[in-house]
């Protein structure tokens, strides 16, 4: 009996760029906020990522919208990704998510070198790009009722995420 497999989905954030690093083309931003309840209506648990950052840590691509298609897509590689504590959130992330608990903090290095990666950095350092997203899988999650909106709905609370 074949088993079944986590399909990819993907989630948009807004971007949170805390340093940027023109002549190296390093960017360190935190692109996804543990805590809040997301358009999605999920709420990503503190510690969701811990398993992947040990496990697939050094195999994460930063990629052209998702795609790996050509090798054209690698924009740029992680220097850096961790799970961050509530402490360490911005003061302007915690006044548009009050309930987040931390974070995912990324440091990316993009391929300068290359008309795509030099292409996207300059749009994520001019700030004309304002939005980050994962590619994942959710390996572990359950739902509750909740009220969100004004009306009782069924949040999903991922508390195992595997990165790609």
């Amino acid at each position: 009996m074949p088993v079944a497999t986590p399909s990819k989905e993907r989630k948009s954030f807004q971007a949170f760029t805390t340093k940027v690093d023109a002549p190296q083309g390093i960017v360190e931003a935190i692109v996804a906020v543990a805590g809040n309840v997301d358009e999605g209506l999920d709420r990503i648990a503190s510690g969701a990522f811990a398993k992947t950052l040990v496990e697939r840590g050094h195999k994460i691509k930063v990629l052209d919208q998702h795609n790996l298609d050509s090798v054209l897509r690698v924009v740029g590689r992680p220097l850096e990704l961790r799970e961050i504590g509530r402490d360490e959130l911005p003061a302007e992330l915690l006044a548009a998510y009050p309930d987040a608990t931390g974070g995912l903090l990324v440091k990316v290095q993009f391929l300068l070198d290359t008309v795509e990666g030099a292409g996207i950095f300059s749009r994520i350092a001019s700030g004309a790009v304002d939005a980050w997203s994962i590619g994942y899988d959710a390996l572990d999650s359950e739902y509750t009722a909740e009220v969100y909106g004004g009306k009782t709905r069924r949040i999903r609370n991922l508390k195992t995420i595997r990165l790609w």
